[in-house]
Formats: C-alpha cells, structure tokens, sequence
C-alpha cells in the first residue's frame, strides 16, 4: 500500500526536525540564542497557522519558557529586556513584537538555516 503524505504530515515532519535542532542546541547555546531561536521557531509556527509571524502573545509564561529552554525565569526577563533595549524585539508583558528579524535570526544561526 502506497501512502502520500498530507499537509499535516509534512507539517508533523517539519515540527519534529525543529525540535531535534532546539534539543541540540540547549545544551551548548548562550541565553541570548536559546531565547532567539524559541521565538522564531514559535514565529514560524504562528504563521503557519495564518497568524502573525511579528506580533504575538506568548502563551506561556517565562517560568515556562525557562524551563523549556534550560534557563532561570530572571535569565528569561533579563534576556527579553535586553533585546528590547537593542530594539530587536518590543516586549510588552506576554506580547512580543520582532522588530529586527534579521538581527534575532543573527542570534540564533541555527535557526537561521532552517
């Protein structure tokens, strides 16, 4: 039996690479480009969904996002506020705005490949 995969596969697909990547990187990767390479994947992922890719809530909060990524929540907030003063991202709460995608993708090389 023959089987052609769907959109959602591929999808699928596309998600479990991205999450080897992430996984890779934890172990090596500064704050900076761990927090980076979170919010691009999770950007992409938004607008494969016909949402936003440069204007988002976070749906999690940074307790949340630390313990996903390897980092203390104080990491988290430092990091985000950080990259709100070199005006690459607009932080407001849980909402994110990327402003400098090109300089959040810098921050994030493996992301950046992808």
């Amino acid at each position: 039996m023959f089987f052609e995969p769907d959109s959602k596969h591929k999808i699928l697909s596309r998600e479990i690479v991205r999450d080897q990547s992430i996984m890779l990187m934890l172990g090596s990767s500064r704050a900076e480009a761990r927090i980076a390479s979170f919010l691009l994947n999770l950007a992409r992922c938004l607008e494969t969904r016909g949402q936003s890719a440069h204007e988002f809530l976070l749906r999690m909060s940074r307790e949340d996002i630390g313990s996903n990524l390897g980092l203390k929540i104080e990491t988290v907030s430092r990091t985000l506020t950080k990259l709100a003063g070199d005006r690459i991202l607009g932080v407001s709460l849980r909402s994110i705005k990327i402003i400098d995608e090109n300089r959040l993708k810098a921050l994030a090389p493996t992301e950046a490949k992808t």
